[in-house]
């Protein structure tokens, strides 16, 4: 893997797309922006941990990312950008945000989510099955913490 420097605020668009050295990719604490394109096509990465200090997830940043199958978003991400996990075949996908974040409606465009578990906050699974988050994952739990 590759490991970020700690003091990286923002990957800029298209930063490593189609990039090969990358599982998992470590983000570090001080990020707060993940650009468009950013991580596009880095077929071998599997997994990937957004920390609390991300706000902003650009436009297909993890788009046909084949591989990425568990997702842990932070609780600062407020709205996933279009095509963001595009084409990827998802099984575990975890929001520490308390407010459902906002979805464009070609998030998860052509991505595999039949047998895929959506984990969020401890007693807020009613919030996510009726929000827009419900449309995508039939299945919910709650995380323990």
């Amino acid at each position: 893997s590759v490991a970020l420097p700690g003091t990286i605020k923002e990957i800029r668009d298209s930063a490593f797309v189609g990039c090969t050295y990358f599982d998992p990719i470590v983000l570090p604490k001080s990020l707060k922006r993940i650009g468009s394109f950013a991580f596009k096509g880095c077929k071998k990465v599997a997994e990937v941990a957004i920390p609390d200090s991300v706000q902003y997830i650009g436009a297909s940043a993890f788009a046909d990312c084949t591989n990425l199958a568990e997702v842990s978003l932070g609780s600062g991400v407020q709205t996933l950008s279009a095509y963001c996990f595009a084409r990827c075949a998802l099984s575990k996908f975890t929001v520490r945000a308390l407010t459902p974040p906002a979805l464009d409606q070609t998030v998860f465009e052509d991505a595999i989510l039949e047998d895929a578990i959506l984990y969020v906050p401890k007693g807020y699974k009613r919030v996510y099955k009726s929000s827009v988050w419900g449309q995508y994952f039939d299945e919910i739990e709650e995380l323990k913490k």
